[in-house]
């Protein structure tokens, strides 16, 4: 009973309204207010707590994108919190190619090795599709691998793929132009491609 008794007070101690509000103070950092609410300005506060979850909330997303093993070149060309222009100009079923181009989802070897039974490191993840034993990752599929060349040369300009380097491909996926937009969308026949090329996967 006693027992009973002490285990109904703690919940009620820790999960009423009051211990929530002082815990949002708390992990928001404004540990002071709970204490000395007689001096809080209440017009302005609102508007101070909401910019410090905002704050708080970029941090953790920062933080966390840093230290993706799965996004690792994604980090680099989303280096910004916010909306992104291209979600306004591709049409839906292009947009969400180059969504998950850009975020990693897709079936390239960098990233289904990871579930392999196997689990496969990534350096050895190679290319099963060319055989090139280079990595088959964003990069790798959309500037190098020369089984996709004639839908590279179709839609791609050839300076992202003559002599490519990372750094080119970064510029073509934060690229701002509409056309360039649509045209690397366009590459996702490659995926159709590579999906009806017959090969054993070692």
């Amino acid at each position: 009973m006693i027992v009973t008794v002490f285990a109904i007070t703690r919940y009620i101690m820790y999960h009423n309204w009051v211990y929530n509000v002082k815990k949002l103070l708390v992990d928001y950092e404004f540990v002071d207010i709970f204490d000395n609410a007689h001096v809080l300005n209440t017009k302005s506060f609102p508007l101070v707590f909401k910019m410090k979850v905002i704050e708080m909330y970029k941090r953790e997303w920062y933080d966390t994108l840093n230290k993706s093993i799965v996004m690792d070149l994604h980090k680099f060309f989303k280096s910004n919190f916010g909306y992104e222009m291209y979600l306004d100009v591709l049409p839906k079923s292009l947009r969400i190619f180059f969504s998950r181009l850009r975020m990693s989802v897709h079936h390239l070897r960098i990233q289904t090795s990871r579930y392999t039974n196997d689990n496969r490191p990534r350096n050895e993840r190679y290319c099963v599709v060319c055989n090139s034993h280079d990595i088959e990752d964003e990069y790798h599929f959309i500037c190098i691998c020369p089984c996709y060349s004639n839908v590279r040369k179709q839609y791609i300009d050839k300076i992202y793929y003559v002599k490519p380097s990372v750094y080119k491909y970064l510029q073509l996926l934060t690229t701002v132009d509409k056309q360039e937009l649509i045209n690397i969308s366009l590459v996702k026949h490659a995926l159709l491609m590579r999906s009806n090329i017959t090969y054993t996967e070692r």
